[in-house]
């Protein structure tokens, strides 16, 4: 029996190290463009600034793990964007994804609100062994944007992100998707 409990810690301490490499492998590098989608050779937005109006370090919700989604941490807004400077180049990245039509903005500014989630680890596996940064749920974002010259005051957007477990993604991502759906209801506000 001793011998089973040994055999079970060695694995356990061998999957945590596979996976702690494969998280160094990695990195925790900061988004470059050769990761964002194909880039135009311009955007149709000239300047964006943004500004983040909470704090990075407030808990922004509970993030639980296993198959029956029970409680295990909490998610903070710096687990999403890690700075203002962050937010900043994720916008613009963001931006010169795709060509999504619409006419061009000059002097877009972005405010990051607040942002509330439920999110769940669901690969977390046995023994919390498994993939703990994928996640799915629920995220609500909101943000407040203007636009110099064509909306001096600012708009308040409620973007709502819903993640399937099949779709799970890191909390990165989900900041990304939600950029993405804050461009396009901006775009299709200004059209």
């Amino acid at each position: 029996m001793k011998f089973l409990i040994w055999l079970a810690l060695v694995a356990l301490i061998n999957s945590g190290a596979s996976e702690a490499r494969s998280t160094q492998e990695k990195g925790d590098r900061a988004s470059t463009s050769a990761d964002a989608a194909p880039r135009l050779a311009t955007s149709d937005i000239r300047a964006i600034s943004t500004s983040i109006d909470f704090a990075l370090e407030a808990v922004v919700g509970p993030v639980r793990a296993g198959l029956m989604c029970l409680p295990n941490s909490s998610l903070r807004g710096r687990d999403f964007v890690r700075s203002q400077r962050d937010l900043a180049l994720l916008m613009q990245q963001v931006a010169d994804e795709r060509d999504v039509g619409g006419p061009a903005i000059d002097g877009l500014k972005v405010g990051f609100k607040a942002m509330r989630v439920k999110l769940c680890a669901k690969s977390w596996g046995v023994f919390g062994t498994g993939d703990r940064q994928d996640l799915s749920g629920e995220a609500d974002f909101v943000f407040d944007w203007s636009a110099a010259g064509l909306l001096t005051e600012p708009r308040e957007v409620r973007v709502q992100i819903k993640v399937s477990k099949g779709e799970a993604m890191p909390p990165s991502d989900i900041m990304r998707e939600a950029l993405r759906q804050l461009l396009a209801q901006i775009r299709q506000n200004l059209s």
